[in-house]
């Protein structure tokens, strides 16, 4: 692994600018070469180094989808840039599995940049590279809880910032239900502990990490939804067994019910940063899951949200 300093020398998003100016290469097709290349240096996730180097990758893949819909798998990699070898995402889904089942309790930053990264993954290569060779899902399982681990901690802090009689739903030492969601023992217990720490973070820490973790719960609710419509008549996130879809579900399932409780909680309201960050996955969970046990306390929240003046229909 390459020193922090020298990756800032060799890898900032500036100088691969720099690069792709002066070089022969079509911009796009040199910049796609970059993002490939930092994948496969990230060998050590954990590390300081890396942490520069997953914000170089992300800091260019946004390059390429700025102007894309939130929330959308778009598939936007062309293969005259991106070429037809896609084993490089291995080295991506290592090192964002590498972040998100660490034994060891990392920044906030590290994990919402690994978040960052699955996030405009899914944007630009769609649902295949999650699963390749992970039949049972492993890796989405754990990208899915985590995202939907942070989303409660982070919650359940705000809510008690805003009232500290509001009863902490995770205690110290106390593990999530939701860790033991579709993952295996080893790498549950450490999402857990990476993210048990999130509601003593400060406030200005924890948009960084809600923000992409409210993204891929988006992105998730997409893929495993939008293929509802097939012959079966079920659900079908490509590659994944059934047992995994259901497990990718419930985990969905919990992330509903958290923010119908952190919205309740709010009244409908949606004024902060942490609401707008939010109110988009709440969107399409209560349209996609109008028909859950979580009905009735949907539609007393839609009731909220239209007094408050958010929704109008």
């Amino acid at each position: 692994m390459l020193a922090p300093e020298e990756v800032r020398q060799k890898f900032s998003v500036e100088e691969i600018i720099r690069q792709a100016a002066r070089s022969d290469e079509p911009f796009t097709k040199h910049l796609a070469s970059k993002v490939i290349e930092i994948c496969c240096l990230l060998d050590q996730p954990q590390s300081e180094a890396a942490f520069e180097l997953f914000c170089s990758t992300v800091a260019l893949l946004r390059w390429f989808t700025e102007d894309c819909p939130a929330g959308e798998i778009l598939e936007l990699a062309n293969p005259a840039v991106w070429g037809t070898d896609r084993k490089w995402l291995a080295h991506a889904r290592t090192a964002i599995r590498g972040v998100l089942a660490s034994e060891h309790c990392l920044p906030a930053k590290f994990r919402g940049v690994a978040l960052a990264l699955f996030e405009l993954l899914m944007v630009m290569f769609g649902q295949s590279w999650t699963c390749e060779d992970d039949k049972e899902g492993k890796f989405v399982q754990l990208v899915v809880s985590s995202c939907q681990i942070e989303l409660d901690c982070i919650l359940d802090s705000v809510m008690r910032d805003m009232d500290p009689d509001v009863p902490s739903k995770t205690p110290p030492g106390q593990p999530s239900s939701s860790s033991a969601q579709g993952i295996t023992p080893t790498e549950a217990e450490a999402a857990t502990k990476d993210t048990l720490d999130v509601s003593g973070c400060a406030p200005e820490d924890r948009l960084p990490l809600l923000v992409p973790a409210c993204a891929v719960l988006q992105l998730c609710v997409r893929a495993l939804t939008e293929d509802e419509e097939n012959a079966s008549g079920s659900p079908s996130w490509v590659g994944l067994e059934p047992l995994s879809l259901q497990r990718i579900h419930d985990t969905l399932m919990q992330a509903y019910s958290t923010l119908l409780q952190y919205f309740t909680f709010r009244k409908g309201v949606v004024t902060t940063d942490v609401d707008v960050s939010c109110v988009g996955v709440l969107d399409l969970l209560m349209s996609e899951f109008d028909s859950s046990v979580f009905a009735e306390e949907a539609e007393t929240l839609r009731e909220m949200l239209q007094a408050s003046g958010y929704l109008t229909s």
